[in-house]
């Protein structure tokens, strides 16, 4: 399981595990608001920010870029990256101590590529939620490398679940029903 970066290291690494040891390690693979284009994740935020700017366009008329943009980046951080009043203790402890080593533009380039043979990876569950910034848009790449149909030939169980009202990290906004996509897909899958 990977969430968002972490999400494509998981899947590169179950993808090339299987490709150079044939080892079936893995079972099942969850994808937590992966995108599988970088690139495409950038020009959504990019997008995304642009119509909050547009939104507030009358309130941060008279303010300072500084102020104006801040402003923008709080109401786009609530809406597309956590929607709880309070961030938990947890992801504000994650994001003080991440680290600086890289950003998004490092990795704009990466698009996620099929396996090969393509049935060679577990079945995927792809999960996102309902007002993510990892848009629609930013997974279609993995509907062209998954197969949507579970019985087809030569094809990868494929499964995507959108959570209600939560966006980036709808594992902590909405716990107990990320739990529960969870562990029925590891119930479905890991047994």
């Amino acid at each position: 399981m990977g969430h968002s970066f972490g999400g494509i290291i998981a899947y590169e690494y179950a993808k090339t595990h299987v490709q150079h040891s044939g080892d079936e390690e893995c079972i099942s693979l969850t994808l937590n608001s992966t995108p599988s284009s970088m690139k495409m994740s950038l020009e959504e935020c990019s997008r995304l920010e642009e119509e909050v700017r547009s939104e507030l366009k009358l309130t941060i008329q008279d303010m300072n870029e500084a102020e104006a943009t801040r402003l923008v980046h709080d109401v786009l951080r609530w809406r597309t990256e956590c929607r709880l009043d309070d961030l938990p203790d947890a992801l504000v402890t994650a994001i003080e101590c991440r680290g600086t080593t890289f950003g998004p533009e490092d990795v704009a380039s990466y698009f996620a590529s099929p396996p090969y043979p393509p049935s060679s990876l577990p079945p995927v569950l792809m999960i996102r939620g309902q007002h993510d910034f990892i848009t629609d848009k930013c997974i279609e790449g993995w509907r062209e490398i998954f197969s949507q149909d579970s019985n087809a030939k030569n094809g990868i169980a494929y499964r995507e679940e959108v959570m209600i009202n939560c966006s980036h990290y709808c594992h902590l906004e909405d716990a107990r029903s990320f739990g529960d996509l969870i562990k029925s897909h590891c119930f479905i899958n890991d047994y």
